[in-house]
């Protein structure tokens, strides 16, 4: 009984000694009903390849100006948008880290609005940047910013004396608050909001701005 006593003391001494890292803890759980990709899930931190598609509802505030006339001409659009995305996620700390990758964009506008601007425009393949939070197995939230350009093939100039339609290609910039909930391994509902900035601008001559707000809806594929 003492030899019991005294073995099982000297194993709780080395346990004390030289504690388990949590990797080789979550690897000790790896079974043929657990496989390794589920402990590299849980492990704190989702990493490398994530791919998204998503849906949304996006409004626009327009302001357009040109010289030589005194006032610039204001209007509203509603819409619906289409995103495909590719990011890279890199740790830093734990749950905590980094996000680079780049988003492909459709807006379709309203009918009503179909006389200013063109039915289907494109946010084209830009670069974003951002943080993101793995706070459990099951959530990870971000914030993020992307810079790119947005492509509209038909935009109605409301001024007299000025050609009607033109074509145009500016830049955007959009900032994002996400948040994600993985309902299995590596598939995940996706929430968002996003605030973002377009801008056109010929010489000193013609300006059009557009400022939005959209709100998504998606499914996330992680790559473990």
């Amino acid at each position: 009984m003492r030899g019991i006593c005294g073995g099982g003391l000297l194993i709780l001494l080395s346990l004390f000694a030289y504690p388990l890292r949590a990797e080789e803890l979550l690897d000790s759980l790896v079974t043929p009903e657990r496989p390794k990709e589920w402990s590299r899930a849980i492990r704190g931190f989702r990493g490398e390849h994530n791919f998204m598609v998503s849906c949304g509802l996006v409004a626009n505030n327009w302001e357009v100006s040109l010289a030589g006339y005194n006032e610039s001409f204001n209007f509203k659009t509603k819409g619906q948008q289409l995103g495909f995305d590719y990011n890279f996620h890199l740790p830093l700390w734990k749950g905590f880290g980094y996000v680079l990758g780049t988003r492909l964009r459709a807006e379709t506008i309203s009918p009503f609005s179909l006389i200013r601007v063109s039915s289907v425009s494109f946010g084209l393949p830009g670069i974003n940047l951002g943080l993101v939070l793995n706070s459990s197995d099951h959530f990870r939230m971000g914030v993020g910013v992307e810079f790119g350009w947005h492509r509209i093939d038909r935009f109605h100039l409301p001024f007299d004396n000025v050609k009607k339609q033109i074509s145009i290609t500016g830049e955007s910039r959009a900032y994002r608050l996400s948040m994600d909930y993985f309902y299995e391994l590596s598939w995940a509902f996706h929430l968002e909001y996003e605030l973002a900035a377009f801008t056109y601008q010929k010489s000193e001559s013609l300006k059009i701005q557009k400022y939005s707000k959209a709100w998504s809806v998606g499914i996330v594929k992680h790559l473990i």
